[in-house]
């Protein structure tokens, strides 16, 4: 995951957000919350919103891998192969992890960005051949960076200067 950072600070985004790791504490409250099988994902999802804006995060967007078989999954109803979020976050959720590129087109999601395909056929609706958004992104097919079409890199700075305070060039706006 500290990759993803690197790379989304080069041009042409420009991106400045950063990955940081939770203390043992805050671990622990998450896993509580995730293990709550009563409740429904989207339950969760807020749930840990609040728990980590007590942790003093401001705009928290959690990536985090389980077990396809895992309590909370068993209780959202999903046909995605290997993994699920909600655009704007905070949570994504990874089952199924063969290669980074599925985890970061997750994380992308938080960040605002959409799919590259049609849900019914899976076929790539943009002009970039190796655009991580497609459907079963890998090392293969995704690459080098660029590997956001013209459509998500909008979408992200957009997103990026809302929801984060980010600004076109990269500095933190003042709040």
């Amino acid at each position: 995951m500290e990759e993803l950072p690197t790379v989304l600070r080069q041009q042409p985004l420009g991106a400045e957000i950063g990955v940081e790791r939770l203390s043992d504490q805050t671990m622990r409250q998450i896993g509580s919350v995730l293990d709550k099988a009563d409740r429904s994902l989207c339950e969760v999802n807020v749930d840990l919103c609040k728990a980590l804006c007590r942790q003093g995060f401001k705009e928290p967007l959690l990536a985090v891998g389980c077990p396809r078989t895992h309590p909370l999954l068993r209780t959202h109803a999903t046909d995605g192969i290997w993994g699920t979020a909600f655009q704007g976050g905070p949570l994504a959720v990874c089952w199924q992890v063969p290669d980074k590129f599925i985890v970061w087109h997750e994380v992308l999601h938080l960040l605002g960005a959409d799919e590259c395909y049609k849900e019914s056929t899976h076929e790539q609706t943009c002009e970039r051949p190796n655009c991580i958004m497609q459907y079963v992104p890998t090392s293969a097919s995704v690459g080098e960076w660029p590997f956001l079409c013209l459509t998500v890199m909008e979408r992200l700075r957009r997103c990026l200067q809302i929801q984060l305070g980010v600004r076109p060039d990269g500095q933190q706006r003042s709040r």
